[in-house]
């Protein structure tokens, strides 16, 4: 009768190994997925940082006059210009926004894109340039960044952006 006894034993517990593995694959695939994703975000963060990075230096050139420290509204205009010309070239935009240069450009959509962009001079935010008059604070933001894994846990959008 004891031997009876350990063989039925056995057989209740090695049934136990799918649900832990099915378990487990579920944890590991999920993981691999949020992982996916969030590299995806990281990867776009950083091509937004080199495009702001290059709009704000486009427009600051136009804020270094030779031989005087003083900045013209038509100076910052310039540079408004001229960082969003850059910004819809390396963003792919169809057109301009509808937002004036003439002022500071805020959560402006960039068109056929789903971006929004700010221009501000003189930056507001300016840590280490010195004279913020001959600075140029260019964002760009993506407010629904599309996921493309992470929909399995009911996240279909992020919101991504830099500002340089």
């Amino acid at each position: 009768m004891t031997g009876n006894r350990r063989f039925h034993d056995g057989a209740r517990e090695a049934g136990q190994v799918l649900p832990l593995f099915v378990l487990f694959l579920v944890v590991l695939l999920g993981m691999a997925a949020l992982a996916i994703d969030v590299s995806g975000v990281y990867s776009t963060q950083r091509y937004y940082r080199s495009v702001t990075d290059s709009a704000s230096l486009a427009g600051a050139q136009d804020l270094q006059t030779t031989g005087t420290r003083a900045v013209s509204t038509s100076d910052q205009t310039a540079a408004r210009g001229d960082a969003l010309a850059l910004l819809v070239d390396q963003l792919g935009a169809s057109g301009n926004p509808t937002c004036p240069i003439t002022a500071d450009l805020v959560d402006c959509d960039l068109p056929g894109t789903g971006l929004r962009i700010s221009i501000k001079t003189p930056s507001p935010s300016c840590v280490d340039c010195g004279d913020p008059a001959h600075a140029v604070q260019v964002s760009v933001r993506n407010p629904s960044y599309e996921l493309t894994f992470s929909r399995i846990f009911h996240q279909f959008t992020w919101n991504v952006g830099e500002t340089s």
